[in-house]
């Protein structure tokens, strides 16, 4: 007998994410804070789901690091909503640099080999941080936070883009998209919270994570241990 846990299929499961994913930049748009409160908590869990679902039977340290990273981006995104209280924002912040920690330790073990620092592989990571930092700092009491932030979240980029010879074409290639607009989704996030309000600003951070949410994850699980 087949318990209800394990009914809807993986696909079925991606469409309820997209769906929920869609409401939620809908509500951005809008706007609408009822749709956003109550589509945004459902993101994680259903891509948490998705990853239970693909891993029945073969839950291997992969899939628990990868676990973990999505429950810590579940937990800061609920914090998040409630960023208006000093308390549960920095609350927000540690969790989701919690998860993007996660996620660089998922992606070294989801890789053949633990790809090698060298200079040539940071310089355009190195480039664009200072870039960055240079066009959006100084930011008052968030200067810290957002340099450990873009740190952490190019330490993402950088570990995917550096897996290219440790796994298959089709994890890399997807996992790098995802990392990608994780990048974008936190330079739009930055420069419309600390420097201009950019039109429709939520609804293209919330399209980009929600993308660089499920092509990492896609990604991770498409890597052969």
């Amino acid at each position: 007998m087949i318990s209800g846990i394990t009914f809807l299929a993986p696909r079925t499961i991606l469409w309820l994410y997209a769906a929920a994913a869609s409401a939620n930049a809908i509500a951005k748009l809008l706007p609408s804070e009822d749709l956003d409160r109550f589509t945004k908590p459902l993101l994680m869990p259903l891509l948490l789901f998705y990853v239970y679902q693909k891993s029945i039977g073969n839950t291997t340290l992969k899939i628990l690091l990868l676990s973990g990273a999505i429950l810590f981006s579940w937990f800061g995104d609920v914090a998040l909503m409630y960023r208006y209280n000093h308390t549960y924002f920095i609350l927000g912040i540690s969790l989701c640099l919690i998860a993007r920690i996660f996620y660089i330790v998922t992606l070294r073990k989801a890789s053949y080999q633990i790809p090698d620092f060298t200079i040539q592989r940071l310089f355009p990571f190195i480039l664009y941080a200072g870039g960055f930092f240079y066009l959006l700092l100084p930011a008052g009491v968030f200067t810290v936070p957002i340099i450990v932030y873009e740190v952490l979240i190019l330490g993402v980029a950088f570990t995917a883009y550096s897996r290219k010879e440790f796994t298959s074409v089709e994890s890399y290639k997807t996992v790098l998209l995802g990392s990608i607009f994780f990048v974008l989704s936190d330079l739009i996030l930055v420069i419309n919270t600390f420097r201009q309000s950019i039109t429709y600003g939520g609804f293209f951070v919330m399209l980009t994570y929600c993308a660089a949410q499920f092509f990492l994850v896609s990604g991770i699980l498409k890597h052969v241990d």
